[in-house]
């Protein structure tokens, strides 16, 4: 069976059917067999950094994005107060999302958790 998947400002649709409401705009998404990866868009002004989710295909929520402030001392003391603004799905299975700054980070699909901070072809 094919599936259709629409975006509607904040609303996520399967095969014509109503399935979750988000609080902001969708961005885009990443449709994975069972699950949907969704990326909002966080207004200026409004410090959500976690701003990705994965539903399956009912609507239910299955994560919310793993927060990165165990990545570094900075982050835990300071926290990133800016969003992920691009998600892209790489072919071994990893996701990977950009942050406002352009910092790059791999999660792990099944459960949101952060794999590594992604900073191959960066001599910064």
């Amino acid at each position: 069976m094919r599936i259709v998947v629409e975006i509607n400002g904040n609303q996520l649709d399967v095969n014509f059917k109503k399935i979750v409401t988000f609080s902001h705009k969708i961005k885009s998404v990443i449709i994975l067999d069972s699950q949907i990866i969704v990326l909002l868009e966080i207004p200026k002004g409004i410090y959500e950094s976690d701003n990705i989710y994965c539903v399956d295909m009912s609507g239910s929520f299955i994560w919310q994005i793993q927060n990165r402030s165990f990545l570094s001392e900075k982050y835990a003391k300071e926290p990133i107060k800016g969003p992920y603004v691009g998600i892209h799905m790489h072919k071994d299975g990893v996701l990977e999302a950009v942050d406002y700054l352009g910092g790059r980070y791999l999660f792990n699909v099944e459960n949101g958790y952060v794999i590594e901070r992604n900073t191959k072809g960066r001599d910064w």
